[in-house]
């Protein structure tokens, strides 16, 4: 049961689509010929035109807007629920982002929050803070393959392929559901504290969720 005092005070932030997702997103994708081997414009000819003739260069680059994830108290203690958690309340109108990575630089101005801490014998309440309160960093990733084909013989084909995830080796940060970042009120010393990037291992394990460090990948086909 919700106070209904708060019922006012608990909107989410997410303005675009459903709450909880990204404002934008954008994703493209490309496959050009390469203009080596017979017929093209270089190396048309000779060891460089069989190596080199009917390569593809292809990629993906994918790019979001931050995530909103929100604070969180996972201590309601004050709601007589054991093993439940609840929101904090906000203590002021706006939540400064300040843009901080790593430990002792927060991510947005944590006194922007204060747990909900009701005495005894008092009403018990959840807190007032909404939904999406909080805006994370944005993610940013290539990845990008190189294909050479060339035939061996008339009925043998080879096939080398080179790839690289996260090409450009860009760090994405991680925040509350986006990550491992942390959003628990109840945790001063980590919250909103960000601690590792997106794909990394962080403190529950590989989060799975984007690329983390680049990596490499070669791949040779032979078809007959």
């Amino acid at each position: 049961m919700q106070a209904r005092a708060s019922n006012g005070c608990r909107k989410p932030t997410a303005t675009v689509g459903r709450p909880g997702t990204t404002a934008h997103t954008f994703h493209t994708y490309w496959v050009p010929d390469l203009p080596f081997g017979k017929g093209q414009r270089w190396a048309t000819s000779g060891i460089a035109g069989k190596l080199l003739g009917g390569s593809q260069l292809k990629g993906l680059l994918s790019a979001m807007s931050s995530f909103p994830p929100y604070s969180l108290q996972y201590d309601a203690i004050n709601l007589n629920a054991t093993g439940s958690g609840q929101v904090p309340d906000p203590v002021k109108p706006k939540v400064a982002i300040l843009g901080g990575i790593g430990p002792g630089r927060p991510w947005f101005d944590t006194t922007a929050f204060a747990p909900v801490n009701i005495p005894a014998r008092q009403p018990r309440r959840i807190g007032n803070a909404g939904r999406n309160n909080i805006r994370g960093s944005g993610f940013f990733n290539t990845d990008a393959s190189l294909l050479c084909n060339f035939g061996v013989k008339e009925r043998v084909n080879v096939q080398f392929r080179a790839e690289a995830i996260n090409a450009f080796n860009q760090p994405n940060s991680a925040l509350g559901s986006q990550g491992d970042g942390n959003t628990n009120v109840s945790d001063p010393a980590g919250f909103g504290i960000i601690s590792y990037t997106i794909g990394s291992n962080g403190a529950g394990g590989f989060s799975n969720k984007g690329a983390g460090e680049r990596q490499l990948r070669f791949g040779l086909r032979v078809s007959f």
